[in-house]
């Protein structure tokens, strides 16, 4: 008999986006919130009012990450520095914003955030990770 697997619903998923637009509401940031499943494949997407246009693609792409090397991309961003070729890899985004969603030890998703500066974007990714737990 195969395994059962968890998945992220688009409830789930809703839940995320919605602790890290209160954060970044709280923390005065626009950005752009993109929740994906553990394929990487976008559930959902949340770009706030005055969020640069540029931050669909890096938050996407942060989300991407995250679910892909299984990382929040701050900690793929310190891989590049030791391993550079890591960061010409197309669709590897290597900037804080990026991390993984988890049921117990089973990736369910990934949360990216841009549109602030990299701490902040983490900051917010992190707060709506946290919702899920």
């Amino acid at each position: 008999m195969l395994p059962k697997k968890s998945f992220l619903t688009l409830a789930h998923a809703s839940i995320v986006v919605a602790a890290a637009r209160a954060a970044a509401e709280a923390d005065g940031v626009a950005v752009t919130i993109v929740v994906t499943d553990a394929s990487g494949e976008m559930l959902k997407l949340e770009r706030m009012d005055n969020a640069p246009l540029l931050s669909l693609l890096v938050a996407q792409g942060k989300a991407k990450t995250a679910a892909h090397m299984r990382l929040d991309t701050g900690q793929v961003g310190k891989l590049a520095e030791i391993l550079p070729a890591l960061g010409t890899i197309p669709g590897v985004f290597p900037l804080p914003g990026g991390v993984p969603l988890w049921d117990q030890n089973e990736l369910v998703g990934a949360i990216g955030v841009s549109g602030g500066v990299g701490l902040e974007d983490q900051a917010v990714a992190e707060a709506g990770a946290r919702a899920l737990t």
